[in-house]
């Protein structure tokens, strides 16, 4: 099941370009979810955030003296130094997960927010248990 569905942009600001995110991973595999975004030159205070089932389990704002956080499920199980581009503005935008297992089926969100605008995609993820099922 591919979901994909912009939820707010307020004209022309935050947009995010190309959220990937695997169909299908194996148990054990580890596995990076990007969200790829351009933002406006006025766009300020950006703050992106993934959810998993519609609960927060990533956060990062740039610009801060704070690292990516990762909570709830996810909590302990992400590369925090992760790096998916050297654009200070975009640095740790992907999810980039240490070894999936399959109770981290199901739906991911990327949240990319600014003062001006936000935009908002969700793609879904299986990962196949330890006998391929």
């Amino acid at each position: 099941m591919r979901q994909s569905n912009a939820l707010v942009n307020f004209g022309t600001g935050v947009k995010i370009n190309r959220l990937e995110v695997p169909e299908v991973i194996k148990h054990g595999d580890p596995v990076t979810l990007d969200c790829d975004f351009t933002l406006e030159d006025n766009d300020q205070d950006l703050v992106v955030k993934w959810f998993f089932n519609k609960t927060l389990v990533y956060q990062w704002i740039p610009g801060t003296k704070k690292r990516p956080q990762g909570l709830g499920i996810l909590k302990d199980r992400l590369n925090l130094e992760y790096a998916a581009s050297v654009d200070a503005n975009s640095r740790h935008r992907a999810l980039h997960i240490w070894k999936a297992g399959p109770d981290l089926s199901g739906d991911y969100t990327c949240s990319v927010s600014t003062l001006q605008s936000e935009d908002i995609e969700t793609k879904s993820m299986l990962v196949l248990g330890r006998n391929g099922s």
